[in-house]
């Protein structure tokens, strides 16, 4: 083992105790897991009752039934998601509270489709930021009034705040139809969601989302996302992402990913950074360079993204269990070039921090923030196809077609969730 942040290549990423389990980019091989499950079937349940699909194991010899996976028919989120041994990956119950003691869909752990972002400073740039700071009072409302005819000059956060797309009032999800496909003697089950993320301030359907699971007998889930913007966010510059978020269990603080690092790095900040296998932890990524679990911005924002991610590992202090978010290269855009010769893709944005993205938006200092250290908290991961650049100044929005996400375009992305496990 090499100590934490110190860069590996994809080659030397499988560690040395792994017994030839883990290949040459430290993804689980196949083998064992085919053993592991040699005569077992799967058992899928629905609850009408508690809103719920659960998805088991039953051995063969025992009979004994081992939970795969639980989601929530009322929000497509994926609850409950355990490896062969039986540990707990998704953090469960609620992890943050909003002054009224009220919780967002956010805020109820596990994994569900994410589309925002704590605001940064340059997120609040534009008109708004020069017209409320740097102007007579008189000046700044005649410059907001001129910016209604413009819209690059207003700022992302300020759009946001009026589709209720800020990380402080962020949209619900809400489950409109479920549909479960299992084949006879079939070594999966489909779980299929139609969701619409809806405003919790103007009631609004903002976009579109299908969400397809595709749970295995030896645990692992395939997780597909269509997402679909609704006209009404035509006129919006920008989607701050486009992914999921996930409570992790506060176990599994051990990070590995194979992807652009050690520092932080955005869609426009990733070129003089390099590819390879990093070692880190949740108190340490939100840190430039490691950052000593500090947070860099002394007011609290989006911050510790890593680019071009082919997969990240989480496991706990021992290494012996955890989840792998792989890159599912077919899902892609552009993955096939169109004169059927392939052609390289990028990978997911990942980043992971003991403070969800509710606290960092309503954090006005870093004084603000709990004190917590990592094993002791849950870990909020969010893993996206597509993130908002941070943009070069913060007196303007970012702008461009490389560095936005688009609110007229179809996003489609997809990703497997391998467990860890001494079996």
């Amino acid at each position: 083992e090499l100590p934490l942040g110190v860069d590996r290549g994809a080659k030397d990423a499988k560690r040395a105790d792994d017994g030839g389990r883990l290949d040459a980019m430290g993804i689980p091989r196949s083998g064992g897991a085919i053993s592991l499950v040699k005569g077992s079937r799967l058992r899928v349940v629905r609850d009408d009752a508690s809103s719920v699909v659960r998805i088991s194991r039953i051995a063969p010899s025992s009979g004994e039934e081992m939970s795969i996976a639980t989601i929530d028919t009322n929000s497509g989120a994926l609850t409950s998601y355990r490896t062969p041994n039986g540990t707990s990956i998704l953090h469960q119950g609620a992890t943050e509270a909003s002054d009224d003691g009220n919780e967002s869909s956010n805020d109820k752990g596990g994994m569900i489709p994410n589309f925002v972002r704590a605001s940064t400073d340059n997120d609040r740039g534009g008109i708004d930021l020069i017209s409320k700071n740097m102007m007579p009072s008189w000046v700044g409302c005649m410059m907001r009034t001129a910016s209604k005819f413009s819209s690059e000059m207003r700022s992302h956060d300020e759009y946001w705040r009026r589709y209720g797309l800020r990380a402080d009032s962020s949209p619900s999800c809400v489950c409109r139809s479920v549909e479960v496909l299992q084949e006879s003697e079939s070594d999966h089950v489909t779980v299929k969601a139609e969701c619409a993320i809806v405003s919790d301030k103007s009631s609004k359907e903002l976009l579109y989302v299908t969400i397809t699971y595709r749970v295995y007998i030896d645990h692992r889930v395939n997780v597909a996302y269509k997402v679909v913007p609704d006209k009404c966010l035509r006129s919006l510059p920008s989607l701050a992402r486009v992914g999921v978020t996930a409570t992790i269990n506060h176990e599994l603080f051990d990070i590995g990913y194979f992807g652009r690092g050690p520092t932080e790095n955005y869609p426009d900040r990733k070129a003089g950074v390099d590819m390879g296998y990093w070692r880190t932890t949740p108190s340490n990524i939100m840190g430039v360079g490691g950052g000593g679990g500090q947070y860099v911005y002394i007011v609290p924002g989006e911050c510790g993204n890593r680019s071009d991610c082919v997969r990240a590992s989480f496991r706990d202090e021992a290494g012996k269990n955890g989840v792998c978010f792989v890159h599912d290269d077919d899902a892609a855009p552009g993955h096939l070039a169109n004169d059927g010769g392939s052609k390289p893709t990028e990978g997911f944005n990942f980043s992971a921090s003991l403070h969800g993205a509710r606290e960092l938006e309503r954090a006005e200092h870093t004084k603000d923030l709990k004190d917590r250290a990592d094993g002791e908290a849950p870990i909020h991961v969010n893993i996206d196809q597509k993130i908002l650049a941070l943009g070069e100044f913060a007196w303007m929005p970012v702008s461009g077609a490389e560095n936005v996400v688009s609110t007229r375009e179809e996003h489609n992305f997809r990703f497997w969730m391998l467990p860890i496990s001494p079996s």
